[in-house]
Formats: C-alpha cells, structure tokens, sequence
C-alpha cells in the first residue's frame, strides 16, 4: 500500500548547517518533559506549513488517482485540445 511519511529537516534558511540540530538536542536536553516544556512565541511554524500543504496536494492526488474515470478537462482549457 503506498504511503508517505513527513519528516523535519535539520537544515533553516538564514542559519548555519547544524543550527536546526543543536537547537533539537539543547531543547530535548534541558526542557522536553519538565517543567519548562512550554509553547515558546519564539518558535517558528513555517516549515510544518509547508509540510502540511505537501500533504494536503498529496491527498489530493491521491482521490484524484482513485477515481472511477479519467480526470476531464474543460472543453476550452489549452490542456484539452493537447489531449485530443
């Protein structure tokens, strides 16, 4: 059955390579499970957006795929006439 599995990256645009890295093991070294394992307004949600708009046109594909019959173009899409 096919599937797909969404990981974090390590790398950050306007950071060093290793950034993403540290900041995972010092968080999960000092915080993760204690006290202070708090929502942090200096954490950026960008990438799980991106991940998350990956998923959402991956998901459409996927019923797409699953359809019955031949997805169809509109009659005066330019895609329609190549198809003919």
């Amino acid at each position: 059955m096919p599937s797909i599995s969404l990981k974090e990256g390590d790398d950050y645009l306007g950071r060093p390579k290793g950034w993403g890295e540290k900041k995972f093991r010092e968080y999960n070294e000092a915080h993760y499970h204690q006290p202070s394992d708090e929502y942090s307004d200096e954490w950026d949600f960008r990438g799980m957006i991106q991940e998350a708009d990956f998923a959402m046109a991956m998901a459409i594909g996927r019923r797409v795929a699953d359809l019955p019959t031949m997805p169809k173009f509109n009659p005066d899409d330019e895609f329609a006439k190549v198809r003919r």
